[in-house]
C-alpha cells in the first residue's frame, strides 16, 4: 500500500511540474538595462501574470509598441491612473523606461520573470 501511495504523489508531482513549466515562456535578455541583476544573452522562465500582479520589486515582461521589453515595477515618481504600472530598469544610464516613456498599461505586461535559467552559475529563482 505505501509503495502505490508514493508512485500516486510521485506521479502527481511529476503531473504539477509539467503543467507549470508548460505555462513558462523563454525570454532572451537583449541589452544592458537590466545590468548587473540581468545580462545580455541570459535566458529567462518567463510565466503568466497572475492575480494581484505585477507588484513592486517583480521583474516583468511588457509590450513596448511592436517590441518586448525587461523591466522592474517600482513606485511611481508621481500618482498615476491605478491600471498603470512604472517600469524602470536596473541601469538607469542604459534604460529606456518610465522615466521617458511615462507609465505603462497593466494590459501591457504579458509576464513576470519566473526564474533565471541560462547560464547555469547564474541560475536563480524570483
Amino acid at each position: 500500500m505505501r509503495r502505490r501511495i508514493g508512485w500516486l504523489l510521485g506521479a502527481a508531482a511529476a503531473v504539477g511540474l509539467a503543467r507549470a513549466i508548460s505555462r513558462l515562456d523563454a525570454v532572451r535578455v537583449d541589452g544592458e538595462s537590466m545590468a548587473p541583476t540581468l545580462r545580455p544573452g541570459e535566458l529567462l522562465a518567463v510565466g503568466p501574470v497572475r492575480a494581484g500582479e505585477p507588484h513592486e520589486g517583480q521583474i516583468v515582461v511588457a509590450r513596448a509598441g511592436a517590441r518586448e521589453v525587461v523591466k522592474r515595477v517600482v513606485p511611481p515618481r508621481h500618482p498615476i491612473d491605478p491600471g498603470m504600472v512604472w517600469l524602470e530598469g536596473d541601469n538607469p544610464d542604459r534604460s529606456t523606461d518610465s522615466r521617458t516613456t511615462g507609465p505603462v498599461s497593466r494590459d501591457a505586461v504579458v509576464g513576470i520573470v519566473r526564474a533565471r535559467y541560462w547560464p547555469p552559475r547564474r541560475a536563480r529563482l524570483f
